[in-house]
């Protein structure tokens, strides 16, 4: 059977609220970029248990999230959590201030002072990594040492994203838009 990408998540985006936000701010270049943030949102909401969009305690982390904060921004927009994202190349951070809940912070995951930024110790911290070319360990040991609570999702393309354990599902998305769309999600780490 031949497999080819649906518009399942072109169609969402287009239905949602913050859509006009998130064009005008020219967060997404493109549809290939939507389709793998907003694939890793409906990873996110699927893990279950205690991470649920609708918990202002919840902490998102997007790392490696590129020149725009594309991934936190959808997070911010779509859930009551704060989002941060985190990379060393994001641009000038006061194009996006007016999104409510959203953290912009120029650094390597490794160099961030998280536990200043965040506080500690938190309910529980979600870390994405969409096509993210930042240390996906160091990520999860930074979120590790402020919460016991730690989901993962990765979108890997060109730099391996692993764990010291196995993933608890791997699957490829064929609602992304790219060769790149294995997802990787961790319920707990």
């Amino acid at each position: 059977e031949l497999k080819k990408p649906s518009l399942r998540y072109v169609g969402e985006f287009l239905r949602c609220n913050c859509a006009p936000d998130l064009i005008e701010m020219a967060l997404f270049p493109n549809a290939k970029e939507i389709t793998e943030t907003f694939a890793c949102y409906k990873a996110v909401r699927d893990i279950g248990n205690w991470v649920r969009v609708d918990n202002p305690e919840i902490v998102l982390v997007s790392v490696g999230d590129g020149g725009t904060p594309r991934t936190a921004a959808t997070f911010a927009y779509r859930s009551r959590w704060n989002c941060w994202s985190i990379d060393s190349a994001l641009g000038d951070k006061t194009r996006w201030e007016r999104i409510e809940r959203l953290e912009c912070v120029k650094s390597e995951i490794e160099r961030w002072d998280a536990k200043t930024d965040l506080g500690w110790p938190l309910f529980g911290i979600v870390v994405v990594g969409v096509h993210s070319h930042a240390p996906l360990e160091a990520a999860v040991s930074m979120a590790k040492t402020l919460s016991t609570r730690v989901a993962v999702v990765a979108l890997p393309c060109c730099v391996k994203q692993e764990l010291w354990k196995d993933p608890d599902e791997v699957y490829d998305d064929w609602g992304i838009w790219s060769p790149e769309r294995t997802v990787k999600i961790w319920r707990s780490v």
